[in-house]
């Protein structure tokens, strides 16, 4: 599995049109065994979300996105764990032990 989120100097960037940079995971058996970051330059949405669909990610941890956004991310068979703050290491962490609060619902994600 590859967990992309949206990275912005080591915290989850709160908004994913605005992100620069993914910080994606590799993670067997439900523990990270690679990470690198993948530069965003553009600041055309669909070209974000094309180059997170080129990440080959499963799923994103992300602040808000807005609808526009999470139409390209699902439809890149993308799953979106929104509205999560805080460290990325962390929050990729507390996916894996399944503790992260996150939403997934289209109208709280925007």
């Amino acid at each position: 599995m590859r967990i992309a989120v949206t990275y912005d100097n080591g915290m989850i960037n709160a908004r994913y049109g605005k992100v620069k940079a993914f910080k994606l995971y590799d993670v067997e058996n439900g523990i990270v065994k690679a990470q690198s970051i993948r530069e965003v330059p553009t600041d055309d949405l669909d070209e974000k979300s094309a180059i997170l669909k080129d990440t080959g990610a499963d799923k994103v941890i992300c602040g808000n996105i807005c609808m526009h956004c999470q139409e390209n991310v699902r439809n890149a068979g993308i799953e979106i764990l929104g509205c999560v703050q805080g460290n990325a290491d962390a929050a990729v962490n507390a996916y894996l032990a399944g503790t992260l609060q996150y939403e997934t619902d289209p109208e709280i994600l925007k």
